[in-house]
């Protein structure tokens, strides 16, 4: 099995150092099970001035922003229709709901979508599928979405944790020092005007929680304005999570995060907002995970569960159990590989 990865990165020195982090988590994936020599990262630039390299492989994955540009989405179009017999592959891991039109086309056998709603009369996602549908062009009915899921062309494909080198996670010694952990940024506020208002949403949501952790005793709160994990290095960021009998994560401009993995893959219990969205193999609330509607919830959660630190220990050992098991780089690789071959 060999598969082509087309992405919309510019350099011609294409490496999976210049990928995004979901990107490259994927990616990641596919290599440990298929196969350095097997999966071929490249470009579009690359991919029109040596065409033929197509001929190589059985299966294709572009990536969905290959699809936001004119001119590169007529090139992928018309790769599409001269090379029928391979089996095509969008790869969807962008925060804007709404998905691309491509997906009627006979010659794409499955979509592999990030976030994908579980309700549909929902206020946040109708608020972000309506946002999305008049932002990004070439977008499809909400209500279309049922009809791919039915028949296995719409595939969710949630993130998964951040790849740390070799032996930097141990988790033989537990040293729990944090009973909560809150590590958030809060991003400047840009982009039009129900953008920026969305932005102070997210900012209210994060000061609030940020106040309920900080009266919790021995809890760690840290809020940014810069930077992604606080603006902390991957190391220390991840230090803080392991050492936490819990750790929260919230939701940002997507309702999926990175965060949403990382913290269990520390073996620390998540506590995180109910997602409307659909994630196979989720984290079960009171085995895995803890989930809540809102802060007010959330305060009386916070005061029963940390009452029993040593369950809670358990509960981490469980959570990272499951998420290797479902939620690893090589678990979503499994799900495309399954999805490609089927």
């Amino acid at each position: 099995m060999k598969i082509l990865y087309i992405t919309n990165l510019t350099n011609s020195n294409i490496c999976e150092l210049t990928l995004k982090p979901h990107m490259y988590a994927y990616y990641y994936g596919l290599i440990k099970i298929l196969g350095r020599e097997n999966i071929k990262l490249t470009n579009i630039n690359n991919i029109t001035s040596h065409i033929n390299t197509i001929e190589e492989f059985d299966y294709i994955l572009i990536t969905r922003d290959l699809l936001f540009n004119f001119y590169t989405r007529i090139a992928i179009e018309n790769i599409i229709k001269k090379y029928k017999g391979k089996v095509f592959a969008i790869m969807d891991h962008f925060d804007p709901l709404p998905i691309d039109k491509i997906i009627h086309s006979p010659n794409i056998k499955c979509y592999f979508k990030r976030e994908v709603p579980n309700v549909y009369l929902n206020k946040e996602i109708l608020k972000r599928y309506t946002l999305g549908y008049f932002s990004v062009k070439n977008s499809i009915n909400l209500f279309l979405i049922k009809k791919y899921l039915a028949t296995n062309k719409l595939i969710p494909l949630p993130l998964t944790y951040h790849i740390l080198e070799d032996n930097a996670c141990h988790l033989d010694a537990i040293d729990k020092r944090y009973s909560v952990s809150f590590i958030a940024n809060l991003h400047p506020a840009i982009g039009n005007l129900f953008g920026k208002f969305y932005q102070y949403e997210i900012w209210k949501e994060r000061i609030k929680i940020a106040e309920i952790c900080k009266k919790v005793p021995n809890s760690y709160v840290r809020l940014n304005y810069a930077g992604f994990r606080g603006g902390l290095p991957l190391k220390e960021y991840y230090s803080i999570i392991k050492s936490s009998y819990t750790s929260m994560n919230v939701i940002g401009s997507g309702f999926d995060t990175f965060r949403r993995y990382e913290i269990p893959y520390m073996g620390t219990v998540l506590i995180s907002k109910k997602l409307p969205i659909i994630i196979p193999n989720d984290f079960i609330h009171g085995v895995h995970a803890f989930f809540y509607e809102n802060t007010k919830e959330l305060k009386t959660l916070l005061q029963e569960i940390l009452k029993n630190k040593d369950e809670l220990v358990e509960m981490g050992r469980r959570a990272r159990e499951h998420v290797l098991k479902y939620h690893s780089p090589e678990a979503r690789a499994r799900i495309i590989i399954n999805a490609l071959t089927q």
